[in-house]
């Protein structure tokens, strides 16, 4: 290690300058430097006092960053985060302040609008319905949301077949 990589807290410095972090994140990084514990809980405290590291900062900006990518503020969104090293508790506070902010309807719009512009929903087959279905429901859009949605578009054109 050179010298500034020496010290842990340096290197949580320069890990932190990429992107925001969890802390167990950063532990796990330290970690794979071959740091022990003592060291380790030295650094990521030295950050929490100046401020670095926050996980309740860091998910809601994380929920902020999957709404854009076009997830819901559900559960795979807290999974995500549980498994990005935000505390269960945590996680789910994040959504949840999310889900008070937007409306599952409107960024279900959102999502749609931009991944399928160019999609005439009125032609879709059975098959092209249930795999939009299906991609809307892994994102975490509850499946009454969806179909709502789509029978929006289905009475803005009549002509065309039911959602089914």
């Amino acid at each position: 290690l050179a010298v500034a990589e020496a010290d842990p807290f340096a290197l949580c410095l320069r890990y932190l300058a990429l992107r925001d972090r969890s802390e167990q994140a950063l532990r796990a990084y330290l970690r794979r430097k071959g740091y022990g514990g003592a060291a380790i809980d030295a650094a990521l405290e030295r950050c929490r006092v100046a401020g670095y590291i926050d996980d309740e900062r860091y998910a809601a900006s994380r929920c902020e960053q999957l709404l854009r990518r076009g997830m819901a503020c559900a559960a795979p969104m807290a999974h995500k985060l549980r498994g990005e090293g935000v505390d269960g508790a945590v996680a789910v506070a994040a959504v949840e302040r999310c889900r008070a902010r937007h409306s599952e309807a409107e960024l279900l719009r959102r999502v749609v609008e931009r991944r399928w512009a160019h999609v005439d929903f009125g032609n879709l087959d059975q098959r092209q319905r249930r795999r939009i279905v299906a991609y809307l429901q892994r994102r975490g859009y509850t499946l009454a949301t969806i179909l709502d949605y789509l029978h929006d578009i289905e009475r803005q054109n009549p002509d065309h077949d039911d959602f089914q």
